[in-house]
């Protein structure tokens, strides 16, 4: 997977969708390869088990000069609302990527913020999951 385009850099699109007291997972993708530890980019999926909706919320600073944030929601049945959520939430930050992520999954999240890495060209990184 690769990102391809980041048409959104420096603005900040992720107020609405932002549901602290759900809040389910989150990933932070981080810049090691300088001389301390950067977070780049954090995406948090939020989830309420009494909700129909799951909710994403991303926010990116890459090198220190690129930044902005995005967010997206899912509903409905039968798929990964979670991956859903997270694929408007890359949308709104900016973030074109060249495969669908859309209800494909937890891996499909990590491959896109690996693309990010890659597409940041930073030299050492690592992606930390933790859940609620």
């Amino acid at each position: 997977m690769k990102v391809t385009n980041l048409s959104a850099a420096n603005a900040i699109n992720a107020k609405s969708h932002r549901k602290e007291d759900w809040a389910y997972t989150q990933y932070t993708l981080l810049d090691l390869s300088g001389e301390r530890v950067y977070s780049s980019v954090t995406i948090r999926i939020y989830f309420k088990s009494s909700s129909n909706m799951v909710y994403a919320c991303l926010w990116f600073n890459i090198n220190g000069e690129t930044y902005g944030s995005g967010s997206g929601r899912a509903g409905g049945y039968g798929y990964h609302k979670g991956s859903a959520a997270a694929a408007e939430a890359f949308r709104a930050a900016g973030f074109t990527l060249n495969e669908h992520i859309s209800g494909r999954g937890d891996s499909a999240i990590t491959d896109a913020l690996e693309a990010i890495a890659n597409y940041a060209g930073l030299s050492k990184y690592y992606i930390h999951k933790a859940n609620n």
